[in-house]
This record gives structure tokens, C-alpha cells and sequence, in this order.
């Protein structure tokens, strides 16, 4: 019998967005038993996994988007959003859907 490479399946993707590893076993083995006669080039043991880009969080639970003054429920209201100091420490305010 020759011996020949058995892989395991992959494990789970370390993440689930933006690019992790996934890792399986290979063994060369002749009528399972490990053994060192495998003529071909190894398997990969690691490949790339859910290499798409991570979506960007949405602002209602990005809890580093708050208010933090008292006034800012105005700044929309005077267009002042895309002032970066405003819009940034209003960043609640400014990010609310506007019906």
C-alpha cells in the first residue's frame, strides 16, 4: 500500500470578518500509521479565511458616539454636522435619523 497525505477538515476561521487563518491537520499515513513515504508535496495546513472587509459598526451602538453638551440637539438643526468640531462632539445628535 502506499502511503498517501489524510487531511483533517478545516477548523473554524479565527474571525469572522477581515481576514483570519483557518488550520487543519495533515498527516502522511500508510494504512493508519503514520509514516514518512508520501511522494507528493504536502497539503496546506493553513489558508486565509473571511478575508471581506469588516463592516463599519452602526453609530447606534458605537458607544463612543455621545453628546457632550447640553446644546447639542441644535447643531443639526443649524446644518452644523459637518463641522468637524461639532459634529464630533455631537456625535449622537448628528448621527440620529431625521425623520
Amino acid at each position: 500500500a502506499l502511503s498517501g497525505w489524510y487531511t483533517s477538515p478545516w477548523q473554524q476561521c479565527t474571525v469572522t470578518c477581515g481576514g483570519g487563518v483557518q488550520t487543519r491537520t495533515v498527516q502522511c499515513l500508510r494504512q493508519g500509521q503514520p509514516s514518512v513515504g508520501c511522494l507528493h508535496q504536502k497539503p496546506a495546513t493553513t489558508r486565509a479565511c473571511n478575508t471581506n472587509f469588516c463592516p463599519p459598526p452602526t453609530s447606534k451602538d458605537d458607544l463612543s458616539c455621545v453628546d457632550f453638551f447640553s446644546w447639542c440637539h441644535l447643531v443639526p438643526q443649524h446644518g452644523l454636522c459637518n463641522d468637524k468640531r461639532y459634529g464630533k462632539q455631537c456625535c449622537k445628535s448628528c448621527s440620529r435619523k431625521h425623520l
